[in-house]
């Protein structure tokens, strides 16, 4: 099961990466309400909770617990059968009930649990006339489910039937590696239109006003405003109007302009990788880490007038030559409740201290 696994990660990576987290994406499979509650992580949960138990399936030598293991290996057969249907219906992929029923894999399969485990005795609807029963046998071979079945096709003749549990896997291993292997390759088509617009906002970068990229951004690659506590289009745009004011706030766009290219590329080196086999590439982002990152990041995170007290504190007793710096401390303290001001602020002193 290490390759159904495989290709399930494959989904899920794409799904938390993508199609889950871009507006772009909820668009293309016309999320409801439902889907937007991330219940497709569900879907993945069971598959990651019940593929051991096909996986290791083994048939017990005692009779009873022979009869456990029956219902077990069947019902999560089942289950995961569902499972699938869901996830056709998720990415609307245009294969139904009806469309999975024509595949021998899953008949087989669906009609043996449905008859001993869903329905052991069936009648007809109206009349209620027996159609059939069934009864598991205690004699079975070893790994083999053995039962007894009456039909009215056989006018209710004794009728033994044995499936080999190692088939029964065998065909179900079949089923869902031919499903997933179609879902992995259908999500692969947004994937690629999604590659266009990821050409449109890096075109933008060159050719576009810096509102207009911003405005591209916010429509097609929303996830990029949480890379940075001022990347939200209203924040950034008021750091825009400010950028000749100091170089703070330049700074703050070039870095924007910097991080926003260094995203996109790395996300279009990924998409082709997944979804044309190109070879990934991958490129260090540069970090800058200046002697006092740790008073720094607490002034990031910690915005109380207590806080920034003590934290902007030490970082005045130990700059207290260095103006610049002190400068900013002060700029900070005076708009601590100023989110444009006070960010633009922490970063370019987190820039101008030594390393």
């Amino acid at each position: 099961m290490n390759e159904i696994q495989d290709i399930l990660n494959q989904i899920r990576e794409v799904w938390n990466n993508y199609i889950f987290k871009l507006k772009f994406f909820h668009s293309y499979y016309k999320f409801d309400d439902a889907t937007e509650s991330n219940h497709f992580g569900q879907v993945l949960d069971h598959f990651d909770d019940s593929l051991h138990i096909v996986e290791n399936a083994k048939a017990p030598e005692s009779i009873d617990e022979q009869y456990s293991f029956n219902i077990s290996l069947l019902q999560t057969i089942y289950v995961q059968q569902d499972l699938i249907e869901e996830m056709h219906r998720i990415f609307r992929t245009n294969v139904n009930k009806g469309k999975l029923h024509e595949d021998f894999n899953y008949k087989i399969n669906r009609e043996l649990r449905n008859e001993l485990v869903g329905h052991p005795i069936r009648r007809e609807n109206g009349n209620g006339k027996m159609i059939s029963s069934v009864t598991l046998s205690y004699h079975a071979k070893p790994n083999t489910i053995e039962y007894v079945r009456y039909h009215k096709e056989n006018d209710y003749s004794f009728n033994k039937i044995e499936y080999p549990v190692n088939e029964i896997i065998a065909r179900h291993y079949q089923f869902l590696i031919k499903n997933l292997n179609f879902i992995n390759t259908e999500i692969n088509k947004p994937l690629i239109k999604y590659l266009k617009k990821i050409g449109e906002i890096r075109n933008a970068l060159n050719q576009k006003s810096f509102l207009a990229v911003t405005r591209l951004t916010e429509n097609y690659y929303e996830s990029f405003q949480h890379e940075n506590y001022l990347y939200k289009t209203n924040q950034i745009q008021s750091v825009f109007d400010k950028k000749d004011t100091h170089p703070r706030f330049q700074l703050i766009i070039d870095e924007y302009l910097f991080d926003l290219e260094y995203h996109l590329n790395e996300m279009s080196n990924e998409i082709e990788s997944i979804a044309k086999g190109k070879e990934r590439k991958t490129t260090n982002y540069p970090i800058y880490i200046c002697k006092f990152q740790y008073e720094i990041g607490k002034l990031f995170t910690k915005r109380s007038y207590q806080d920034f007290d003590f934290f902007g504190g030490i970082l005045k007793k130990s700059l207290t030559n260095n103006t610049e710096a002190v400068n900013e401390l002060n700029f900070m303290e005076a708009n601590i409740q100023d989110e444009v001001n006070y960010y633009s602020s922490c970063n370019y002193l987190s820039k101008i201290l030594p390393k």
